[in-house]
């Protein structure tokens, strides 16, 4: 009986430790939604609703210069009719390594995007914290 007992007593004080390590689990405000979407898995390249069928865009390139900064280069197209062209306005978000933004944030970018014609939309790091980017675009005002 006393073995079976401290077998017992020695999983319970494991489970309870175990349980004290976890980080607590971020539970969102009573009446609103958790975002299914984890942090990890959000997409680098966020285009507005009503450009995603209008926008495409190719495979970005990521490249590091000697001081560490990060550069990011993504290809766009407009998907649109001849002689029509999109006014959109696009700014990057570098990230550090836990995923915070970094400061100061890049202004808002505005650029006239022809058909068939490939762009480039171009930002640097200001800093070699940078592990991380996101890229938002929208139609532009």
């Amino acid at each position: 009986m006393t073995r079976s007992t401290t077998v017992l007593l020695l999983l319970a004080c494991g489970a309870a430790l175990t349980a004290c390590n976890q980080t607590p689990r971020y539970r969102p405000p009573p009446g609103s939604l958790e975002d299914p979407l984890p942090v990890a898995n959000y997409p680098n390249i966020n285009v507005h609703r009503p450009l995603t069928q209008y926008i495409l865009v190719a495979d970005p390139i990521a490249t590091r210069d000697d001081l560490g900064t990060l550069r990011i280069d993504t290809p766009i197209r407009a998907n649109v009719r001849p002689n029509e062209d999109l006014n959109l306005q696009y700014k990057y978000q570098f990230l550090d390594a836990q995923g915070r933004v970094l400061q100061p944030e890049p202004a808002w970018q505005y650029i006239r995007v022809a058909p068939t014609i490939q762009y480039y939309l171009t930002a640097n790091s200001m800093d070699d914290r940078a592990a991380d980017w996101r890229l938002e675009i929208m139609p532009a005002r």
